[in-house]
């Protein structure tokens, strides 16, 4: 019974020693398990550091470009607000400088006006115009220089003969205009006549804008 205990105890003993055994390398997996766990998790804490690292850097960047940009849309509003007070300046100067012109215009028109000769029918060829009415219809009478008697004509007529003696000498034509009592013309009426024929024929006004009858 002994030698049978002392069996089974060595069978026992065999059995625990093959457990221990078995134990034993389940720890050392364990631990090499452990280990690797470990070092994944120290890498990770050193990825992770070094990602908040990278992105506190980019934070940092973004927000250097950010402040960068804000002074450049700074220096931008700057330069169209400069852009902004020179036009404004260059268009009162250019109303300035248009003002001046008008003004210029109008004292040399005056002072060409005053230095400028009297307009005289001496040495000219000198044509007589005469309008008044008839009824309601206009009456045009003509003498040139050739004639010995006023003409009745057409207005058609009288600009033809104006036109044929200004082309014989633009700078000698002269044209009288007469309007007779009782002409049965209105003031506007015969300012108009007037100036038309004048600008149209006379030598005086003949490229001459500022010329005033």
């Amino acid at each position: 019974m002994l030698q049978m205990r002392l069996m089974n105890l060595g069978e026992e003993h065999n059995h625990v020693l093959a457990q221990l055994s078995s134990s034993e390398q389940e720890k050392r997996k364990l631990q090499a398990s452990l280990l690797q766990m470990t070092e994944a998790r120290d890498r990770a804490v050193v990825d992770n550091s070094a990602l908040q690292q990278r992105q506190q850097a980019l934070e940092v960047t973004l927000q250097q470009r950010q402040q960068e940009l804000q002074v450049q849309q700074q220096q931008y509003q700057q330069t169209l607000d400069a852009l902004a007070a020179v036009k404004e300046y260059r268009d009162t100067e250019q109303q300035k400088l248009t003002q001046l012109q008008r003004d210029y215009a109008s004292l040399d028109a005056k002072y060409r006006k005053l230095i400028r000769p009297a307009r005289s029918s001496l040495g000219k060829t000198v044509v007589l115009v005469r309008y008044h009415k008839v009824g309601e219809r206009l009456q045009i009478e003509m003498k040139a220089p050739a004639d010995k008697a006023y003409r009745t004509l057409s207005n058609q007529a009288l600009h033809k003969q104006l036109d044929q003696l200004q082309k014989a000498d633009p700078k000698k034509l002269y044209v009288r205009i007469i309007f007779p009592d009782h002409s049965g013309l209105s003031y506007s009426e015969a300012w108009k006549l007037t100036e038309s024929l004048l600008r149209r024929y006379d030598y005086y006004y003949q490229g001459d804008d500022s010329a005033h009858l």
